[in-house]
C-alpha cells in the first residue's frame, strides 16, 4: 500500500517584512541550510537569550518558493499585488500583447501565477508542434573534408529543457502537469535535447514564419532566470523558484522607457564605463539616456528597489559617480513608490533627481506619471516626440 503523500509545511514571508518563526516550526538544521544556501535572499536571525526565543526571517527582495526540506517550504510573497507583478513581467520580458491570460491578474498566489504561465508555455509549444517546427540551415565552421547533410533545427527555437525544468519544480499541480508532460514528450520526439541558458533566449532573429517563437523564448527566459539549483528532499527533485524583484524592476523600467521615450532620446540599458589608467574598474550603469543624433549622454539613471522616504547618501554618491564617469550633467534615482519628501540636489555641478515609478497601484497610470517626471529633467528639445 502506497503511503499518502504529505504536503510540506509552509512558512510565508512578505518582502522586507521581518517574521518571527517558532523554533518548533523551523529546526536548527533547516535554519542552517537556509542560511548557508539562501542567505542572500532571506535573512536568518538566530534566537538570542534575553531578546527572542524565535528565529527572525526577512525576505530580501525576492519572490517565489524555496524548498528548505522535504517537509518545509518557504513562500516569498511580493509586497505589491500580483496584478502589478504580472504587469512588470509583461513589460520586462516583452510579453505584452502576446499573452491572453483570462483571470491571471486575479491569481491569489505565486504558485497559481507560475502554474498559469507554465500552462501557457506548454500549450503554445504543443500548438507549434502541431503546425510544424520552424527549421533552417545552421552554418558551422570546422576542419571537415566536406559538408555532410543538413545541420539540424535552429535549436534555440525549440527547448525541451525549459519544459522539463518546470516538471522538476514541484510547484505545478495535477491540473497543469499532464499538459506540461505532453509538451515535453512531444518536443523530445522532434528535436535533440540539449541544455541552454537564459541568454540563449535573447537576441534571436524572427520573420513571418517564426514570429510566434518570440513569446515562447520570453517565457523560457523567465523560467530559466527564476529557477535555482536543484534540491533533493526524500529523493524527489525540486527547484527553487525565485524572482529577483530588484532586477525585475530594472528590466521593467528599461522596457517601459524603450516604448515611451520620445524619438529624440536613445536608451542604453546596462551602460558600461571603464575607468582607471588600465580600465580595470568598471561602472555598470542601469540606464543611460543619450541624444539620438549626437550621442551625447543626457542623463544616467539607477533603479532602487527598496522602501525609503528619501535617497541615502550612498544612493546619491553612486549616481553622481556614474554621471561624472559618463560625462552627464544629470543623475536620476528611480524608486518603486512615491517618496514622502521630494528630493533634488546639486552636487559638484551634477543635478540629482529622485523620481518614482509606483508599482503598488495602477501600473499604467504610474508609468505615465514616471515618463512625465523623466521628461521634466531632460533638456526641453528632447521632451516632445
Amino acid at each position: 500500500m502506497t503511503a499518502a503523500r504529505t504536503t510540506p509545511r509552509m512558512i510565508s514571508l512578505v518582502e522586507y517584512e521581518a517574521r518571527s518563526v517558532l523554533r518548533g516550526d523551523l529546526g536548527e538544521a533547516d535554519a542552517r541550510h537556509l542560511w548557508e544556501t539562501h542567505r542572500s535572499r532571506v535573512d536568518v536571525e538566530s534566537p538570542t537569550f534575553g531578546r527572542s526565543a524565535d528565529w527572525i526571517l526577512t525576505s530580501k527582495g525576492w519572490v517565489g518558493w524555496i524548498p528548505v526540506s522535504g517537509e518545509l517550504m518557504l513562500e516569498l510573497k511580493p509586497r505589491v499585488r500580483l496584478a502589478s507583478l504580472f504587469a512588470m513581467l509583461e513589460y520586462a520580458y516583452r510579453l505584452k500583447g502576446f499573452l491572453v491570460l483570462p483571470g491571471i491578474v486575479d491569481s491569489d498566489s505565486i504558485r497559481e501565477l507560475y502554474e498559469r504561465l507554465a500552462s501557457i508555455l506548454a500549450g503554445r509549444v504543443l500548438d507549434r508542434i502541431r503546425r510544424g517546427l520552424y527549421r533552417s540551415y545552421v552554418s558551422e565552421r570546422d576542419a571537415l573534408p566536406c559538408l555532410r547533410g543538413r545541420l539540424d533545427v535552429e535549436e534555440a527555437l525549440a527547448r525541451p529543457h525549459r519544459v522539463r525544468l518546470i516538471l522538476m519544480s514541484g510547484i505545478c499541480t495535477e491540473r497543469t502537469l499532464p499538459r506540461v508532460r505532453m509538451a515535453y514528450h512531444a518536443m523530445r520526439g522532434s528535436v535533440t535535447v540539449r541544455p541552454f541558458g537564459p541568454l540563449d533566449c535573447m537576441g534571436r532573429r524572427y520573420n513571418r514564419l517564426n514570429a510566434d517563437y518570440l513569446p515562447l523564448h520570453a517565457l523560457c527566459r523567465f523560467f530559466l532566470e527564476s529557477s535555482g539549483p536543484t534540491h533533493e528532499p526524500g529523493g524527489k527533485l525540486m527547484l527553487p523558484f525565485l524572482v529577483d524583484m530588484a532586477r525585475l524592476f530594472e528590466l521593467f523600467v528599461a522596457e517601459w522607457l524603450q516604448q515611451h521615450l520620445p524619438r529624440t532620446v536613445r536608451l542604453s540599458p546596462q551602460d558600461i564605463v571603464r575607468i582607471g589608467s588600465t580600465g580595470s574598474v568598471e561602472f555598470r550603469i542601469d540606464l543611460a539616456l543619450h541624444d539620438a543624433d549626437s550621442g551625447t549622454c543626457l542623463a544616467v539613471m539607477d533603479t532602487k528597489y527598496k522602501i525609503t522616504d528619501t535617497p541615502t547618501s550612498d544612493d546619491v554618491a553612486q549616481i553622481v559617480a556614474y554621471a561624472v564617469a559618463r560625462g552627464a550633467r544629470t543623475g536620476v534615482l528611480i524608486y518603486p513608490r512615491r517618496l514622502s519628501r521630494p528630493f533634488y540636489a546639486e552636487v559638484g555641478g551634477i543635478s540629482v533627481h529622485a523620481v518614482s515609478f509606483p508599482i503598488d497601484g495602477d501600473v499604467e497610470a504610474g508609468g505615465r506619471g514616471f515618463v512625465e517626471e523623466i521628461a521634466a529633467v531632460l533638456p526641453r528639445a528632447h521632451v516632445t516626440a
